[in-house]
């Protein structure tokens, strides 16, 4: 006799990114690299990404534009 406990079937598709959120808008959706550097953790940024104080950290710091304007970076839907 075998007894399994029942699947737990969960969807990933309600989890979209941006940019294809964008797309199915019918936007164009282009990234533009503003600029890419390598800074010093500070006493926050160490905090925050549980790492130590003056650790190497990528910044990057980017623009999104759909259909040729600046989206914002941020978006909070109902």
């Amino acid at each position: 006799m075998f007894i399994s406990l029942p699947k737990v079937e969960e969807s990933v598709a309600p989890y979209r990114s941006y940019r294809e959120y964008l797309r199915e808008l019918g936007l164009q959706v282009e990234t533009k690299v503003v600029q890419l550097n390598v800074i010093s953790a500070d006493k926050h940024l160490a905090k925050m990404l549980n790492i130590a104080k003056q650790d190497a950290v990528f910044r990057l710091e980017r623009l999104r534009l759909a259909a040729h304007i600046l989206a914002p970076s941020r978006l909070a839907l109902k």
